[in-house]
């Protein structure tokens, strides 16, 4: 089953502030995941990220949900490994 994408303005925001070559290889790494979220294990985060799982893009993290029941993959924030599970959600 294929997944869509839904876009948290955070997310969108991190990634036009990163160089092109970056965000490009975060993109079709996202369109990897919405293919093929059924194939793969997902990594779940812990703590107050507990509800959050995230797709590793070398040393860039999408922290995201999913909402099985509408086929909906919510990217809420992208960044830097160091600094992306500091912020609050």
């Amino acid at each position: 089953m294929n997944y869509q994408a839904e876009w948290e303005q955070t997310a969108l925001d991190n990634l036009r502030k990163m160089d092109p070559s970056v965000s490009q290889r975060i993109l079709v790494k996202i369109n990897w995941l919405i293919t093929n979220l059924d194939k793969i294990k997902t990594i779940p985060l812990k703590g107050p990220l507990k509800n959050y799982f995230k797709l590793v893009i070398g040393d860039y993290r999408v922290i995201y949900s999913i909402s099985r029941s509408k086929s909906i993959i919510i990217i809420h924030i992208i960044g830097h490994r160091s600094s992306v599970y500091k912020l609050d959600k």
